[in-house]
């Protein structure tokens, strides 16, 4: 699951504080 976020988080390549997970790709309480 890692390398999926990774490679999704890859081409956003933004600051975590402007950066949103939506929580359809990540479920609520497993963020960064």
């Amino acid at each position: 699951l890692n390398e999926g976020i990774r490679a999704w988080m890859a081409p956003q390549d933004q600051p975590h504080e402007q950066f949103v997970f939506p929580e359809e790709v990540l479920p609520r309480g497993n963020a960064l």
